[in-house]
């Protein structure tokens, strides 16, 4: 896991973004914790058992409950690696783990 010397700076959209969606917060949880590695939307999925629609769609948005300006690309937490013409890989970006961080941090304090 990411140590910080002092409390991380994270995003307010983002932050909001996450704490709505069970599905996009253990997507990019998931990948701040295989970061700098990228994975699969399959490979996501078994990991936090959720469908791959969701996740492709915490992703990349989707229609209105996954608006593409809230979602993980959108609000540049994740990025894609690699792009075929059938597979896309996604990994966090340092925002992304950023915000990992400081989500986990509030988490920890207020279970403190």
């Amino acid at each position: 896991m990411l140590e910080l010397a002092e409390p991380p700076v994270a995003d307010a959209e983002a932050v909001f973004s996450l704490r709505r969606s069970r599905v996009r917060r253990e997507v990019l949880s998931f990948l701040a914790r295989i970061h700098p590695r990228a994975s699969y939307p399959s490979e996501i999925a078994r990991a936090i058992n959720a469908r791959a629609d969701q996740v492709l769609a915490a992703l990349r948005g989707y229609g209105t409950r996954y608006r593409r300006d809230i979602s993980l690309l959108g609000l540049g937490l994740v990025r894609e690696v690699g792009r075929g013409p059938k597979l896309t890989l996604y990994a966090a970006t340092e925002k992304g783990v950023r915000v990992v961080a400081y989500l986990n941090m509030v988490e920890y304090n207020l279970s403190q």
